[in-house]
């Protein structure tokens, strides 16, 4: 395997283990992420200029309904939704590496403002990688494919076959 190639399943293992998911929503904390508690929640953003309550999630978006939610409520989402159900599934996965799954987890330094994915703090991914993943990265990558992927679209109600890794990930060359 060349340099370039072992650099590469590196990074993109360190990126996985970071950013697992991103996807669209966590990391265990590391020497590289914010300093947040285990017990980090989604800042409450709710309160504010509406004279109106911020609407509570029970359930799963609709299809195409992420799309028309404003900022604040896609934070009262991932508040409500996104965190509680990811961070069971990352912990059971590596309750050690996931302790204190935050924001930052997936969204990485984006948490101070916009929260956009993909994000250059998640590992970049190449194609190869995910096609011929050294056996050190595979479950990782099964996690990512089978767990953090589907469960994610189901909550942003998306199709799975359409949610692809680059839409937290970036692409490696």
């Amino acid at each position: 395997m060349s340099v370039s190639c072992t650099k590469s399943l590196s990074l993109w293992s360190i990126s996985l283990l970071l950013g697992g998911a991103a996807l669209l929503g966590c990391t265990g904390a590391t020497s590289h992420d914010p300093p947040f508690s285990a017990d980090a929640q989604v800042p409450d953003m709710s309160k504010g200029g509406s004279d109106s309550p911020p609407k509570t999630y029970t359930a799963p978006l609709d299809s195409g309904e992420w799309d028309s939610l404003d900022f604040e409520a896609r934070k009262q989402f991932m508040r409500d939704m996104v965190m509680p159900t990811m961070r069971p599934l990352f912990q059971e996965f590596d309750a050690t590496r996931f302790a204190a799954l935050s924001c930052g987890t997936c969204h990485g330094t984006g948490v101070s403002g916009d929260f956009a994915l993909p994000t250059a703090d998640l590992p970049a991914l190449s194609s190869q990688a995910l096609m011929n993943p050294e056996e050190s990265q595979k479950p990782m990558l099964d996690f990512m494919r089978n767990v953090v992927k589907t469960r994610m679209s189901e909550l942003l109600g998306h199709d799975p076959a359409d949610f692809k890794c680059s839409a937290c990930h970036m692409s490696a060359p």
